[in-house]
């Protein structure tokens, strides 16, 4: 004689359905730990490649410190060459103004005596007329 539960089943039907039902529940955590261990894999992979990423950065901004670090030592020793030839041509400007003033003041002074010359002449020349 079979016995019925409350759901008008019997103990075998109950019974497999129970079977059923835990074989859908062992199967449903199977699949989850699958999603589990490949989301984890997952998560593996984009670490490593966060790393690898990271590691690459690492190093392009090394290559850029360095070559600012070039650029710059490069800079200041073009900058230091120019300067000095820059200072040079300075003072050689200099030179020629001062020069220049000299011989600014010089042909002034050479215009003055060559006015009183021409002054001299000139009444040496009038002084000699009157006594003709």
């Amino acid at each position: 004689m079979y016995k019925f539960n409350l759901f008008g089943r019997s103990g075998a039907e109950a019974d497999a359905s129970a079977a059923e039902s835990r074989q859908q529940d062992r199967m449903k955590r199977i699949d989850e730990q699958k999603k589990l261990t490949g989301l984890n894999e997952r998560l593996s992979e984009c670490l490593q490649e966060r790393h690898k990423l990271e590691s690459a950065n690492a190093q392009l901004c090394q290559e850029l410190e360095d070559r600012d670090e070039r650029s710059r030592a490069a800079y200041d020793s073009l900058k230091a060459t120019y300067e000095k030839e820059l200072e040079k041509v300075r003072r050689e400007l200099e030179e020629l103004r001062d020069t220049n003033e000299a011989l600014h003041t010089q042909n002034d002074n050479l215009k003055d005596s060559n006015k009183r010359l021409d002054l001299d002449v000139f009444c040496q020349i009038a002084c000699i007329s009157r006594y003709k």
